[in-house]
């Protein structure tokens, strides 16, 4: 059922209202009743790939919502993550991001920017991983750190 709904909520890219109603069909499939809230904060996610933090979040929906507090954007975020509609990407200590593309993907970030870039990992990376025995892998997170083209080519220059 959740593939069904992400094939649909993709094809929606660019219509807000079919969007939005994608969406709230895919969030009441979570058990979870679909307030505008929660409607607002995945429709983000899923039309601004730039891998937001809350913050970002609050700030860019607490224009057009102002009844909306950053509290509630956390904790909305912390649902849907613990639900598996929102993939949680921890930088550093300091800085958390949210991805609304729940399929099996890496990261890249650069070092300098700090823009977050999907990666595709291809095959089955379980495979490739030696667990310790009796181990069960949930997920796999993968995490690249680098410099960007667009950094790059400031520094060769």
């Amino acid at each position: 059922m959740k593939a069904e709904v992400l094939k649909r909520l993709d094809s929606c890219a660019g219509d807000s209202r079919m969007l939005q109603t994608a969406i709230r069909e895919y969030i009441d499939t979570l058990g979870i009743v679909p307030t505008d809230d929660y409607v607002s904060v995945l429709e983000y996610l899923y039309t601004d790939r730039r891998h937001p933090t809350a913050d970002d979040i609050f700030n860019a929906l607490g224009r057009e919502k102002p009844e909306l507090s950053r509290t509630k954007v956390y904790t909305i975020l912390e649902i849907l993550s613990k639900l598996g509609a929102v993939k949680v990407i921890q930088i550093d200590k300091y800085t958390t991001v949210y991805d609304g593309d729940t399929t099996p993907h890496g990261h890249f970030i650069c070092s300098k920017c700090g823009e977050v870039f999907n990666v595709a990992i291809p095959g089955n990376v379980s495979s490739v991983i030696d667990l310790p025995a009796g181990s069960a892998l949930n997920e796999v997170q993968l995490l690249c750190i680098g410099e960007c083209k667009h950094c790059r080519s400031k520094n060769i220059n």
